[in-house]
């Protein structure tokens, strides 16, 4: 028995492939970010750098915790097969970073974990680790105005400079009357 396909069956049939392929964009574009009300956590997507400053790999989801103390991010990426942590300090803002989006490149403090093949032992590329990375937050997240803080030494928005165990009313400036 054979069948004729109308101009509308393939119509619809194209219309929906086009949905499939424009909901499989949308969602290739989505970011996950969060941020805890007290703003001391976020998690956002990171991607390591090559020597050269080049992006490579993924980017991939990561938890932030913000140490306010020493000025570091503590970063945590979980994954079934490679689960890493590590603490961060932030050196520079990316100065034209894409639309909506704020890019900050991190810097590993001291050491890097052992890197590991993706292959478990055999012989197998291995993933340099410079210890850089970059990560990327919407322009209006409320963490920017802290990490912006970090990166300029200044105390976080709506902390008081005098709770700073490292201040010094000397440096105010302050002259003798």
């Amino acid at each position: 028995m054979l069948v004729a396909i109308s101009p509308t069956d393939i119509l619809g049939l194209a219309a929906i492939i086009a949905v499939c392929v424009g909901m499989l964009y949308l969602a290739s574009r989505i970011e996950p970010h969060w941020v805890s009300k007290d703003d001391s956590r976020f998690l956002s997507t990171a991607q390591e750098l090559d020597q050269w400053g080049t992006a490579f790999g993924r980017r991939h989801e990561v938890r932030v915790n913000i140490d306010p103390d020493d000025n570091v991010l503590h970063l945590s990426r979980r994954s079934m097969l490679r689960p890493t942590s590590g603490v961060w300090t932030i050196s520079a803002k990316v100065p034209t970073p894409p639309r909506g989006r704020v890019i900050y490149l991190l810097k590993r403090v001291g050491e890097a974990p052992p890197t590991k093949s993706r292959l478990g032992g055999r012989s197998a590329t291995v993933e340099p680790d410079t210890g850089q990375m970059a990560l990327r937050l919407p322009a209006k997240s409320r963490v920017v105005p802290i990490l912006d803080a970090m990166l300029d030494g200044t105390p976080r928005p709506g902390q008081d400079p005098h709770d700073d165990p490292h201040h010094d009313p000397m440096d105010e400036g302050l002259t003798d009357g």
